[in-house]
């Protein structure tokens, strides 16, 4: 069976929702951010929406599993599709019933029980398929503690909620689904993570780094101190750097050929991260101003 179309189908609606989840994540950071309700119920539809068109063409069921076909893949794709739609309701009521929810202040309808148990459900498949079975796991187990906790012992155990309360707890309450953590998220997460991998794929990072690498080729004599002066300098520049030639060490004086310059640049690009980190930090720390103990 050919999923081409359906692929490239299904690629177009995720680069939809990712261009909707940076614009929506930049038009807030420049105007301000949108009441919590709709800011995080947004963010969170568009990020589950990304989740599932994933895994209507991934070729596995489960993230451990073997790829499946035939029957399997028809249901797998059958449940996603049904997951996906339970998102849309369950979020988009948070988002459209915004200003209701919230005069009511925390009391929750029947209808509400059921979006919230959908919801969870959903949840818990997103979770499975981005991050694995703990969390999944470990989540169950305390919303489990909260509904059947009256059946533990005295020690560990307390008087029990009704699912009622647990569901208006996680799905209407501002310490559930849509609390800080998805506020966080929805604010800053996402845009450094935007952040990021524009810096990767246009290649400032690069850059950056490579200007961190010339600061440390510059001599301390410039400011008018010598090496030993600096109080943290002197102690970083003393000892020598697996990335750096023997020409850089403290105290050392005149120029820098071109060659020692392409030994550097060349061994920095080929090193581990943290010595890509190492000029970068001597950069910053040669230019705090170092005091005079004398």
């Amino acid at each position: 069976m050919d999923n081409a179309p359906l692929n490239k189908f299904v690629n177009a609606i995720a680069g939809g929702t990712s261009v909707a989840l940076i614009g929506l994540t930049l038009y807030t950071a420049y105007f301000g951010v949108f009441p919590d309700g709709i800011q995080r119920s947004l963010h969170l539809l568009l990020v589950m929406i990304l989740v599932f068109a994933r895994a209507v063409t991934a070729a596995h069921v489960f993230v451990e599993e073997q790829p499946k076909s035939g029957a399997v893949r028809l249901l797998a794709r059958f449940w996603v599709l049904l997951a996906l739609i339970g998102a849309v309701l369950a979020v988009g009521h948070q988002f459209w019933n915004f200003d209701a929810i919230n005069s009511r202040y925390g009391a929750i309808t029947d209808d509400e029980i059921v979006l919230g148990v959908i919801l969870v459900i959903v949840l818990f498949d997103a979770c499975r398929r981005t991050v694995g079975w703990p969390i999944v796991i470990l989540a169950a187990l305390f919303i489990a503690y909260g509904l059947f906790g009256n059946y533990l012992p005295v020690t560990v155990g307390h008087r029990g909620y009704s699912l009622q309360r647990v569901v208006s707890q996680i799905y209407l309450g501002g310490g559930g689904i849509f609390g800080t953590p998805l506020g966080v998220s929805a604010t800053f997460v996402t845009g450094v993570v935007v952040l990021g991998a524009l810096l990767e794929k246009t290649g400032a990072g690069q850059v950056l780094m490579r200007i961190g690498h010339a600061q440390q080729l510059r001599p301390l004599e410039r400011r008018g101190k010598g090496p030993a002066q600096g109080m943290g300098v002197g102690r970083f520049q003393s000892r020598p750097s697996p990335n750096v030639p023997s020409v850089v060490r403290e105290g050392t004086r005149g120029s820098r050929t071109l060659s020692s310059q392409k030994n550097i640049t060349s061994s920095a690009s080929n090193g581990s991260p943290s010595d890509h980190l190492m000029p970068l930090i001597r950069c910053m720390v040669s230019c705090v101003p170092s005091s005079d103990h004398s």
